[in-house]
């Protein structure tokens, strides 16, 4: 048989044409995958990515941030927002209870100082609940809880300086000044214990005394505005009116969310004003 040396096998075409159409359909499937969520929900691939949810620990710190801004209706809805996230930390209803206090809400207080002693029946906590009973007019429940802490901790300066507080808003200028030398004794170097000195001694007449214990809390802890609406009480009390609005003014401005310096400092503006006032304050 004769071969046919004429005959060509069929030419193999070139596979180039076809790698720009699989380098493409590689592309769209990349894009398909990192810029939506296809892969996941291919019915709905433009879904939003979702927010991170925030943990009580945030809110605790962004609360914290914003005290020490004193803004401190912010940072209570911080403590609000991180109490309802960890029902079951302390703090967080302690710290409401504190700023409830400053804020001039004794009674608003109450409550979460009860929660976080609910959750943890520690000195802390008990003196806070203690404090917040006292400045809501509640004085034998404050005087039992202000001893429980008391037993809880008898090195507490801060428990003892409450439980001063709390006799002599009853009267008992005794055993007030018995607990408030105590607390002295333990830590001269508490903001809350200096205040405590001055409140006990301005409410026994000594005024000059009460002073100094107040400059001395100021000192230690400046963003504390009850101290400078007592300390200005004491100022009235001895007739010093220019002096008391300066240390209402003070008040104002270490928390100026408050409505008691501003009352207060109203007061003393208008008795500054008032001559018959200020011949009744005289020495």
């Amino acid at each position: 048989m004769r071969l046919d040396r004429r005959y060509r096998g069929r030419r193999r075409r070139s596979a180039w044409p076809i790698i720009p159409l699989l380098l493409l359909l590689a592309g769209c499937v990349y894009l398909l995958a990192t810029r939506t969520r296809f892969f996941e929900n291919p019915f709905n691939p433009l879904l939003p990515t979702p927010t991170p949810t925030r943990t009580a620990l945030s809110y605790l710190a962004e609360a914290e941030d914003l005290y020490g801004q004193r803004r401190l209706v912010d940072a209570l809805k911080a403590y609000e927002r991180a109490a309802e996230l960890e029902p079951d930390n302390d703090e967080a209803f302690r710290k409401q209870a504190w700023l409830q206090i400053q804020l001039g809400h004794p009674d608003r207080a109450v409550g979460p100082a009860e929660q976080a002693v609910a959750i943890r029946d520690d000195v802390e906590n008990l003196w806070m609940l203690a404090m917040a009973l006292d400045w809501a007019g509640r004085y034998d429940d404050a005087i039992k809880i202000a001893l429980q802490a008391v037993d809880q901790d008898p090195l507490s300066a801060e428990a003892h300086a409450i439980l001063a507080e709390v006799y002599m808003d009853k009267g008992n200028w005794a055993r007030a000044l018995d607990e408030i030398e105590t607390a002295v004794e333990l830590n001269p170097d508490s903001a809350i214990v200096q205040r405590n000195l001055g409140y006990v001694l301005d409410n026994q007449g000594r005024h000059r005394e009460a002073l100094a214990a107040f400059a001395r809390a100021a000192e230690l802890d400046p963003t504390l505005g009850y101290i400078y609406t007592t300390a200005g009480n004491g100022r009235l009390a001895l007739g010093e009116y220019a002096k008391a609005i300066q240390e209402y003014e003070k008040a104002v401005a270490a928390t100026p969310d408050s409505p008691v310096g501003y009352d207060a400092l109203g007061h003393a503006s208008a008795l500054a004003g008032d001559p018959d006032a200020q011949e009744g304050h005289r020495d």
